[in-house]
C-alpha cells in the first residue's frame, strides 16, 4: 500500500542513503562501488541518472567513469 511505503520512507534519511550508495560527482566512489559489485559476482550492472540532467550524466559517464572502468 502507498501509505506503507510512505511510512517506511520516514525511517531512511538522505544521509543514510549517501552512506550506502555511490551518489554525487566523485568518480572514485562510483568505481569502487562498481568493482565491489563485480567482485561480489554481478555480471550486469545498470547505471542511470535520476533527474533532469541527462546530458550531465552522459558527460560524467563518458569523461569520468567509462575510462576508469576500462
Amino acid at each position: 500500500m502507498p501509505s506503507q511505503y510512505e511510512a517506511a520512507g520516514t525511517l531512511v534519511t538522505e544521509d543514510m542513503m549517501a552512506e550506502e550508495l555511490p551518489l554525487g560527482p566523485d568518480p572514485e566512489r562510483w568505481v569502487a562501488a562498481i568493482h565491489g559489485d563485480v567482485d561480489t559476482g554481478f555480471d550486469e550492472i545498470s547505471i542511470n541518472q535520476i533527474g533532469d540532467d541527462q546530458d550531465g550524466f552522459f558527460t560524467f559517464w563518458r569523461n569520468e567513469l567509462q575510462p576508469r572502468l576500462g
